[in-house]
């Protein structure tokens, strides 16, 4: 999803073939597709999705509930690239909900980093997930279009998750009623939810 505020529905597990085949008949969105390995930062109180991705430290804010949809936030200025401000470690710390012994006076380069996230309280989990994605455009009769993203998870577990987003939340809602994802066998549920599994060593299926 580009840059900005998105209403999102999202949802995992192991969808009969149709629901695959009918996302993949979609038109391909331009970008975005493709392998890609996060690593997620993820401690009980976290009220964010935070992620390393490409050597950046990256925040998703979440603004928002309506029901099973999310209001979500993503903005470029919160895409932090290496050595990390300390304002920057303040700010992983309110996501995250832990402390620090004492926030660096320096910034810190990933090793850095990465020792300083073994003294968290409490602690904080990184989850390493390999996913291999694809994003589609499904037009509505409005003439609105909903982004459609299929991604299956190789790491930490063999599970696929699909998102609908948009701008508008009845966007979402009628994206919903075309595809019927829960009834294909998904189960609505955010990365934020699946983290609090995977850190703990379960799998969602």
């Amino acid at each position: 999803m580009a840059f900005g505020k998105h209403w999102e529905w999202r949802g995992f597990g192991h969808p009969v073939p149709q629901l695959r085949e009918r996302i993949a008949s979609l038109s391909a969105a331009p970008v975005g597709a493709g392998d890609i390995l996060d690593v997620y930062l993820w401690a009980p109180g976290a009220g964010e999705n935070v992620k390393l991705r490409f050597g950046h430290l990256k925040f998703k804010r979440l603004l928002q509930r309506d029901g099973e949809l999310e209001c979500w936030l993503e903005e470029e200025s919160e895409v932090y690239p290496f050595p990390l401000q300390p304002r920057v470690v303040a700010r992983l710390a309110a996501a995250l909900g832990v402390r620090f012994p004492s926030l660096p006076e320096v910034p810190l380069d990933h090793q850095g980093f990465t020792a300083l996230l073994k003294e968290t309280d409490p602690a904080v989990s990184r989850v390493l997930v390999h996913k291999r994605r694809t994003l589609h455009g499904l037009p509505l009769s409005s003439g609105e279009v909903v982004l459609v993203e299929l991604t299956e998870i190789l790491r930490p577990e063999a599970v696929i998750t699909v998102a609908l987003e948009h701008e508008q939340a009845q966007a979402v809602q009628a994206a919903l009623d075309i595809l019927h994802p829960v009834e294909a066998g998904l189960e609505a549920m955010s990365y934020l939810q699946a983290l609090a599994e995977w850190a703990q060593g379960r799998t969602l299926s």
